[in-house]
C-alpha cells in the first residue's frame, strides 16, 4: 500500500505532467491557428491577384458593347428562324402541284 505522502507527490506530478500536455496542445492550438490566418492572407492574395490578371486580359465590356452583342444575338436569331419559314414554304411548294 501507498503511504499519504506518496500519494501526493503522485498526485502533484500527474498534475504537472497535465499542465505540460495542456501547455502543448495550446502550442499546438495556436500555432494551427496562426497557419490559418497565414493561409487566409495567402489566399486572399492569390485571389487579388488572378482577379487583377483576369481584368487586365479581357475588361468587362461596357454598357453599349454588351447591347451592341444582345442586338447582334437577337439579328442571328431573328435570321435563323427566318431560314427556317423560308425552307418550309419552298418544301411545301415543292410539293403542291402546279396550278
Amino acid at each position: 500500500m501507498e503511504s499519504g505522502g506518496e500519494q501526493g507527490i503522485g498526485g502533484v506530478e500527474g498534475l504537472s505532467a497535465l499542465k505540460v500536455q495542456y501547455e502543448s496542445v495550446q502550442s499546438m492550438r495556436d500555432a494551427a491557428a496562426s497557419a490559418a490566418d497565414r493561409g487566409d492572407d495567402e489566399t486572399a492574395a492569390r485571389r487579388w491577384a488572378l482577379e487583377e490578371r483576369a481584368q487586365s486580359r479581357s475588361p468587362a465590356p461596357g454598357h453599349l458593347a454588351v447591347l451592341a452583342i444582345s442586338i447582334h444575338l437577337e439579328n442571328q436569331l431573328h435570321n435563323a428562324r427566318f431560314d427556317v419559314v423560308r425552307r418550309a414554304i419552298e418544301d411545301g411548294a415543292s410539293h403542291c402541284p402546279a396550278p
